[in-house]
């Protein structure tokens, strides 16, 4: 919601970023261990990318220290931190996102890991008193001449 579709290629501003975001991540992968024997396979089985939203209420120096605390959780689980940061404010959230490489080309150990990261970013952000985000929406009524009725008013 609220992602604009560019016309010549169909896709989003979000969708771009994420791709160079993969795409720079890939050709790390590669500089490191040349192109040589290395499939697109292998460097996607590497890479980690998520996106975390919290809730609107999450004060201005608490989302600045974010990135350093996601940082923190890849790198407690032995993966290699590549970059995070804000990328948005979303209908619900302000959006965070984080790229991380799992050194190897096992899918398995990959999938355990971003499993690992995802599970230590609940308990760090639990510990922090960070909230997810998750949709919301109020629903505001109105009497007959148009002014809002005030449930707090209406449920003392």
């Amino acid at each position: 919601m609220g992602e604009i579709t560019t016309e010549e290629t169909g896709s989003t501003r979000r969708f771009r970023e994420k791709r160079q975001a993969i795409l720079a991540a890939a050709a790390d992968a590669i500089n490191e261990q040349s192109a040589k024997g290395m499939t697109f396979a292998d460097v996607a089985r590497r890479v980690g990318l998520n996106t975390t939203s919290v809730t609107y209420q999450t004060d201005a120096e608490t989302c600045a220290r974010i990135p350093a605390i996601l940082r923190a959780v890849v790198e407690a689980e032995d993966r290699v931190f590549v970059r995070c940061g804000l990328i948005g404010f979303g209908a619900s959230s302000i959006d965070f996102e984080l790229l991380f490489d799992s050194a190897g080309a096992d899918y398995v150990a990959f999938y355990d890991g971003r499993t690992a990261v995802g599970v230590a970013i609940l308990r760090r952000f639990a510990a922090e008193g960070i909230e997810i985000a998750y949709p919301t929406q109020v629903n505001l009524n109105a009497r007959a001449d148009g002014t809002i009725v005030d449930p707090v008013e209406a449920h003392p």
